[in-house]
C-alpha cells in the first residue's frame, strides 16, 4: 500500500544521504591532506599516524561546523519547535533535520571504522562508546521520527569540537605556549554555558517533559527513555571530557 512504499523510500533516501556523507568524509580528509602539506611547514614532519590524526579531525571540524548551523537554525530560528505551533515537541520534524541525522550518522560511522582499523591509536574504548551511544540515538530518531529537537540540541555541542581539534593540532605543532593555545582553552570551556542556556530555554516543561506521560505504549516508552538516556550521557560527556582537555592543557600534561 502506500503508507508502506513511503517507509521504504523513506529508508532508501536515509541510506542514500549516509552513503554520500562517508564518501564526502574520505573527500573532505583528501581535501585536509593536501591543503595541510601545502599550507603548513608542521605537517610534512609528523609521525604517519600523526598524520593521520590530523586529516581525521578535519573532517571532525567540518561535520561540526554543519551540525552546529544545522541544528543551531532549527532549533533556534526555523520556528519548527516553537511553543506558539500546535502539535507536541516531540512528534515534529523536517526533511533537514532528516537530512542532519543521516549526514551525522555517515559521519559518526566513517570515524567509527578509522578508530577500530587504527585501535586504539586515534581513541580508546571511551570513543568507541560515545560514537555508538551517539548512532543509536540518531538512528532511533529518525527511523521513528520523535524526538529531533533532544537530538539537534545534543548535536549543537558540537560547535565546541573546532576548538578541541584546534587545540591538539597546536600541540602536535608545538605551539602550547602561544597565547592562541590558551585563548582557544578557555573558549573550549567557557562555551558550553551558552549552550548550556540555550538548550534549557529551548525545552520548557510543559512541551516536551509532559507529553512523555501520555505515551502508553511500553516500546514506545522503552525508546524513548533510552533515546534520552543516550543524550543525556552525550550532553554531560562532552562537556566533561571538553573539561578534562582544557585543564590538563594547563598542566602541560599529555592527553
Amino acid at each position: 500500500n502506500l503508507l508502506s512504499f513511503e517507509i521504504v523510500l523513506g529508508y532508501l533516501v536515509h541510506c542514500i544521504l549516509l552513503q554520500e556523507f562517508i564518501i564526502l568524509s574520505l573527500q573532505v580528509y583528501e581535501v585536509t591532506k593536501k591543503v595541510s602539506s601545502s599550507c603548513f611547514k608542521c605537517y610534512d614532519g609528523l609521525s604517519p599516524m600523526q598524520k593521520l590524526e590530523w586529516n581525521n579531525r578535519g573532517f571532525s571540524t567540518v561535520h561540526a561546523l554543519v551540525a552546529a548551523a544545522v541544528s543551531f537554525y532549527l532549533v533556534m530560528i526555523s520556528g519548527l519547535f516553537s511553543v506558539d505551533v500546535n502539535g507536541i515537541i516531540i512528534d515534529r520534524k523536517s526533511w533537514l533535520s532528516d537530512s542532519m541525522f543521516g549526514v551525522s550518522i555517515g559521519y559518526f560511522l566513517t570515524d567509527l571504522t578509522m578508530i577500530l582499523w587504527h585501535f586504539p591509536s586515534l581513541g580508546g574504548k571511551e570513543f568507541l562508546l560515545h560514537h555508538g551511544l551517539s548512532m543509536y540515538a540518531i538512528c532511533l530518531a529518525l527511523f521513528s521520527g520523535k524526538a529531533h529537537m533532544y537530538i539537534l540540541m545534543v548535536l549543537f555541542t558540537e560547535a565546541t569540537t573546532p576548538f578541541v581539534n584546534l587545540r591538539w593540532y597546536l600541540d602536535v605543532a608545538g605551539q602550547k605556549d602561544h597565547n592562541l593555545y590558551l585563548y582557544n582553552g578557555l573558549a573550549m570551556f567557557v562555551g558550553w554555558l551558552p549552550l548550556l542556556s540555550l538548550s534549557c530555554l529551548r525545552t520548557p516543561l510543559s512541551t516536551s517533559v509532559l507529553p512523555f506521560l501520555s505515551l502508553y505504549k511500553i516500546q514506545m516508552l522503552r525508546d524513548m527513555f533510552l533515546l534520552n538516556v543516550s543524550a543525556f550521557y552525550l550532553f554531560v560527556g562532552k562537556y566533561m571530557l571538553d573539561t578534562l582537555l582544557f585543564i590538563t592543557s594547563q598542566m602541560k600534561m599529555p592527553i
